[in-house]
């Protein structure tokens, strides 16, 4: 004995989807009717603003902006912008300073020891030799920052030294420039007097 379905479900299932469709779409071609007409609306009030930014000193017939006159009236609007802006000078933001507080962690043990370092004076630490050569502090409170010119070598147990690291640590970035060895992490902390 066949089974047969009724027709009918069947219809009424597809009927359903096509008028879904139906409703999406024409829903869809009104949002984008509406879309123009915003577009359109938009363009037109920035040609004004544009016209009334060109023709400021003139009361005469407004003129029509080429796509080159609209680079010159960009930089028109940056240096109008920059103008009223005022930096702080930057000449004395950063004083140099005598010592520098580094701190010294051993990964292995998970020891971590806070040293005071005067410059140009070589410190040991297992086989790292440490040298402070500069140590800059921000005097801007708003970012405090030291900056510390270190040089790090890797005693070798043969009597050679190779270069671990040589430059610029920052103590409010640690992730610019970091110094890379299997057993120590040298942190910059603070510059003092």
């Amino acid at each position: 004995m066949e089974i047969v379905r009724k027709p009918k479900f069947k219809l009424s299932k597809y009927w359903i989807w096509y008028l879904t469709i139906g409703i999406l779409f024409v829903y869809s071609n009104n949002l984008k009717v509406c879309k123009a007409e915003d577009e359109e609306g938009t363009i037109s009030i920035l040609d004004e603003i544009e016209q009334g930014l060109i023709n400021q000193s003139s009361d005469s017939v407004p003129q029509k902006i080429e796509r080159k006159d609209l680079i010159k009236l960009e930089e028109k609007k940056k240096e109008s912008i920059s103008s009223e802006i005022t930096l702080p000078q930057e000449s004395n933001s950063f004083s140099y300073k005598k010592k520098a507080n580094i701190i010294v962690l051993n990964k292995i043990t998970a020891k971590s020891e806070l040293v005071k370092f005067e410059l140009n004076k070589i410190e040991s630490f297992g086989n790292l030799s440490v040298e402070v050569h500069k140590c800059a502090k921000n005097n801007n409170p708003l970012r405090p920052a030291n900056l510390i010119l270190i040089t790090v070598f890797d005693n070798k147990p043969d009597g050679n030294k190779s270069l671990v690291f040589d430059g610029w640590m920052d103590s409010s970035n640690l992730a610019i420039s970091t110094l890379e060895h299997p057993v120590y992490e040298i942190m910059p902390r603070d510059c003092l007097d």
